[in-house]
């Protein structure tokens, strides 16, 4: 039994120690308290290869380093792996950033006023009715959200958005179905039919128009007749944009003509293909125009 117990102890205190090293950060600092430590050279080079670094290699840092005996191997890796870290680091806002040189840190939809870029913050549908048609009347779906007004109410007429893409799992790309994450961007993509969507531009989204009724904001969302069923939203709700890629994840969305006052929500279009008629839980980021 004690046998056994020691072993668990080892090995939670084992695991902890890998769990650890694995989100260990290096810097200046740490190379320094490592060589005082009398680890061995290699050891050294083994860990920065092994762990997430971030190198002050100016002029003043490097004689630091040379003062406190940090081998000159040590020096280079060190040299080299903050290369790497300032490529990668131009590559990112390079690839996320306006045709203004503005750079976008996280994935999302943002709108410039005032001199400044707002991400949108997304919000669940509420849910779907059905409305029985009259006589031979197709029976028609009506979509809704909570609430007659978005949080962000724009000011201008003809507002700017952009669409920041990322290839990385947790952004804007995977906009599609229900989110469980308490990262609203981390959006969790759903099967369906063995199948899942993806958003890679603006044109994977639909600006809907809403209509304001009995305290939400609204949209019609499909119908089903005797000669069928549709899951085409109507014209009148689409509002047609325009969009140009700044950049290698960035698009700028651009209207031909002013938006009219009123609510506004940009939907990912694969959500609407598959949703099932509750339409709860799926996310749409939603804006006002201001009267």
């Amino acid at each position: 039994m004690r046998k056994l117990l020691f072993i668990s102890v080892l090995t939670f205190i084992t695991f902890q120690a890998i769990s650890q090293s694995k989100i260990d950060t290096l810097k200046n600092s740490t190379i320094i308290k490592l060589t005082k430590s009398k680890l061995p050279e290699s050891v050294i080079l083994q860990k920065m290869n092994k762990s997430v670094c971030y190198f002050d290699v100016s002029t003043d840092a490097l004689i630091k380093l040379r003062d406190n005996n940090v081998s000159d191997k040590v020096i280079e890796l060190m040299i080299t792996k903050q290369d790497e870290n300032d490529a990668r680091q131009e590559t990112q806002v390079s690839n996320n950033s306006n045709e203004k040189n503005h750079s976008f840190n996280e994935s999302g939809i943002y709108f410039f006023e005032n001199n400044k870029y707002t991400k949108l913050d997304p919000t669940n549908i509420n849910g779907t009715k059905m409305n029985p048609g009259v006589m031979y009347a197709p029976t028609t779906y009506t979509t809704m959200i909570d609430g007659v007004e978005a949080n962000y109410q724009i000011q201008e007429t003809n507002p700017v958005f952009y669409f920041n893409f990322d290839p990385a799992k947790k952004s804007l790309n995977n906009s599609n179905q229900r989110s469980n994450s308490d990262n609203y961007m981390d959006y969790i993509l759903s099967m369906r039919n063995g199948s899942q969507g993806q958003a890679i531009s603006p044109n994977d989204f639909k600006l809907i128009k809403l209509d304001k009724k009995k305290g939400n904001r609204q949209f019609n969302s499909g119908s089903i007749g005797a000669f069928g069923a549709s899951t085409s939203i109507p014209g009148k709700y689409i509002v047609n944009f325009k969009y140009e890629r700044v950049s290698g994840n960035t698009y700028k969305i651009t209207f031909k003509e002013e938006l009219k006052p009123g609510e506004y929500c940009f939907m990912y279009s694969g959500d609407h293909q598959t949703y099932d008629r509750s339409g709860s839980g799926i996310k749409i980021f939603d804006f006002g125009i201001k009267q």
